[in-house]
């Protein structure tokens, strides 16, 4: 059976000192890199889906939604219309 001890040993968060050898700190460079790559592919992706999105559910509510001066996900449009 655990102590309560036990418990707070779990729960603790455990500090950990940072690398600061030259290899970590490459690691680390490597992965923000990475990092921001994958951000920027997923952004891409996410604007095709959107150019692609033509079902007739999303494109009434899209409709809907302008005709109310707002976006398909609610926040309202700023931009001007000319």
């Amino acid at each position: 059976m655990k102590t309560f001890k036990d418990f707070l040993d779990e729960l603790a968060p455990v500090k950990v000192r940072m690398d600061k050898s030259a290899e970590a700190k490459a690691k680390r460079r490597e992965a923000k890199k990475d990092y921001k790559k994958d951000k920027i592919k997923i952004n891409i992706a996410r604007k095709k889906k959107k150019k692609l999105e033509k079902s007739s559910g999303v494109e009434k509510k899209r409709e809907k939604m302008a005709a109310q001066g707002k976006t398909l996900g609610g926040e309202r449009i700023k931009k001007r219309v000319v």
